[in-house]
């Protein structure tokens, strides 16, 4: 395992390496003699949960404790069964939910793709309860993404967006908006885009073509087939430095479940990705012990993929923050192969709704804005302007939502 080779694993606090050990349990015969040893330590109990929280990985932490019960003090396995109590009636909200928004884009022809939520956790676990979600993101084509949020506005839902949208902006440098439900008290991301930032990528016709239908709770729901979800979930992990251990997570519980990897590979390699599920696959194989095939393991050897990997531990060990620190920024970066960094630089030159509070102009010369952009946004820098969107990048971070934009 690439990591512990270099001794990575051990320079993690102990109570992550007895979180890690108790997620890595079906791979190990000996975890079990691990997890005692570790116990015995000085664990600190608050951090041990607190750790539990952040990463959002408590269901499976209360499978395996409920399967052994004298492991861990009864305090801990306390706050790990209330945590999953809490997420038991949030994830049938959710469920509920979904059913409810998926009807109504059904009654008015709007096809649905969800992304993560109740039907992953269905897919992975064949339990909703068994994953944590805090939102439901739903992915429409871009065509019909004004219709689809009109109809959640109708339903109740708030706008919790970034600001007014010129030149069509939102289209290109944004993938997704957010709605609130403020009686539900539920979110709702509906993306006309998987990713921002990465240029090309499948369109929503090919994976429409590829879905899978899952059923469950008397209901249907359209999710990525496992090919484009393993894709899917292994650029989302990255670019936030997978801070949450639930992201990795998914990608051993994925690979478990089998999938085409050599049709996935060539989607990696069309679209610029390579360097990125070989991180994935070394952080998957090192910290849950998960099994690679030969072709998966090639991936893992690349200096880059290697690099990747070790960069995102001050952010897995809670050490560093995906918000707003240099580290961060230089490894979000770096995970960019050249084709996506010209992507961005591009995208970062178009302008945005933020150039239109720095110096509001009549519609009729919004055309301006394009080589006013690079003078707003020095202007920005040197003067400390708040906006709207970095106060909205400071609360997604808080919530632990998205926080990589190019909106400055």
């Amino acid at each position: 395992m690439e990591l512990e080779q270099e001794g990575m694993i051990n320079a993690v606090p102990r109570e992550l390496r007895l979180i890690l050990m108790l997620l890595r349990s079906p791979h190990h015969p000996s975890w079990l003699t691990d997890v005692e040893r570790l116990v015995a330590e000085e664990i600190d109990w608050n951090f041990f949960i607190e750790l539990t929280q952040r990463h959002r990985i408590y269901p499976t932490l209360e499978r395996v404790i409920r399967e052994n019960a004298t492991l861990l003090p009864l305090e801990a396995t306390a706050a790990i069964k209330k945590l999953c109590m809490t997420n038991v009636f949030q994830m049938l909200q959710l469920t509920s939910e979904l059913d409810r928004i998926n009807r109504i884009f059904e009654e008015n022809h709007v096809r649905a793709l969800s992304l993560k939520g109740p039907g992953l956790a269905y897919l992975l676990h064949g339990d909703i309860s068994q994953r944590t979600s805090k939102d439901l993101d739903i992915l429409v084509p871009i065509v019909d993404f004004e219709r689809a949020e009109a109809l959640l506005l109708q339903a109740g839902y708030k706008v919790d967006g970034d600001g007014p949208r010129i030149l069509n902006e939102w289209k290109y440098k944004r993938r997704n908006d957010a709605y609130y439900h403020p009686e539900k008290g539920i979110q709702i991301e509906l993306h006309w885009r998987l990713y921002a930032n990465l240029g090309k990528e499948p369109t929503f016709e090919e994976l429409w073509t590829r879905k899978k239908t899952v059923t469950f709770s008397n209901m249907q729901v359209h999710i990525l087939n496992q090919e484009d979800l393993f894709f899917y979930l292994v650029i989302h992990g990255a670019k936030h430095a997978w801070f949450r251990l639930r992201w990795l997570e998914d990608i051993a519980r994925l690979i478990n479940l089998g999938f085409d990897w050599e049709r996935t590979l060539r989607m990696f390699e069309t679209y610029h990705c390579s360097q990125l599920a070989g991180q994935a696959l070394i952080m998957t194989s090192d910290l849950f012990g998960t099994p690679l095939t030969a072709s998966m393991r090639r991936l893992t050897l690349t200096p880059k993929s290697k690099a990747l990997a070790r960069e995102t531990l001050p952010f897995i060990n809670a050490e560093i923050s995906v918000e707003g620190s240099r580290q961060f920024n230089r490894y979000w970066y770096h995970m960019l192969s050249h084709r996506h960094k010209w992507a961005y630089l591009k995208r970062l030159l178009y302008p945005s709704f933020m150039d239109a509070q720095t110096l509001p102009l009549p519609r009729r010369l919004h055309f301006l804005y394009f080589p006013f952009r690079p003078f707003l946004w020095l202007w920005r820098r040197f003067n400390g302007m708040i906006s709207h969107e970095a106060q909205s990048r400071k609360q997604r971070a808080a919530r632990g939502d998205d926080v990589r934009y190019v909106n400055q």
